[in-house]
């Protein structure tokens, strides 16, 4: 799929990854990337991983970094503090 840019006069090379979700119906959601993007992708996933399982466990590891970064935060005595009266 391509996109015409008349910004810069130039005409862009968008790919799609298609995600199939097959629980409780066959869905399909189309998310736009860059061509570098899906390079990046590709290389991400391993032989016989769909696209889904390499998001899922790219949000998995995402939400687990975010987890990590509010305990050291925590640990560093960061963060508004309330007492259990408080809550």
């Amino acid at each position: 799929m391509g996109v015409f840019d008349s910004r810069t006069k130039t005409y862009l090379i968008v790919n799609i990854v298609t995600i199939a979700h097959m629980a409780p119906e066959l869905m399909e959601k189309r998310i736009p990337v860059s061509e570098t993007r899906w390079k990046q992708l590709g290389q991400l996933k391993q032989a016989g991983q769909t696209y889904d399982a390499l998001l899922g466990e790219m949000a998995q590891a995402y939400h687990r970094q975010q987890l990590a970064q509010r305990a050291r935060r925590a640990r560093e005595g960061q963060g508004v503090w309330h007492t259990l009266k408080e809550v």
